[in-house]
């Protein structure tokens, strides 16, 4: 993996609650690797899937992948405050910076619910995760 690699793919809290139970995940996650490019997450996001359920020890496993990355506001908060000036007060914050993460790396965001990001820039490009994905 270079240092130089591109993140390709943002998972949100459903896609990384999914982890583990649904091909797709693991499916987009093994292309990005083949093609020494990266998957991202933002640390809000990590919290929420943890949150709502997410396995943990599924979460662990994804963290040590050399492929993934994990990202927090603090290191682009000057673009992320220009970010939220631009499109407005009336989006949630965390999903706001998905949307900005996806468009500094022309990056898609991995969601069940593609509506939620378009709703903040209809240009945003999403890949839809089909729920349900279960326990299984």
């Amino acid at each position: 993996m270079t240092e130089r690699a591109a993140i390709q793919l943002i998972l949100d809290a459903g896609a990384l609650k999914a982890y583990g139970h649904n091909a797709t995940v693991g499916e987009l996650l093994g292309e990005i690797e083949s093609k020494d490019e990266l998957t991202a997450f933002s640390a809000g996001s990590l919290a929420q899937a943890l949150g709502e359920g997410a396995d943990q020890t599924l979460i662990e496993l994804l963290l040590q992948r050399d492929s993934c990355r994990q990202l927090t506001p603090m290191a682009e908060w000057e673009e992320f405050g220009a970010f939220l000036r631009r499109i407005g007060p009336r989006h949630d914050v965390h999903d706001a910076y998905l949307v900005m993460l996806a468009f500094m790396h022309r990056a898609y965001i991995l969601t069940a619910d593609p509506q939620r990001y378009a709703s903040i820039h209809r240009a945003v490009r999403c890949i839809p995760l089909e729920e349900p994905w279960g326990d299984a």
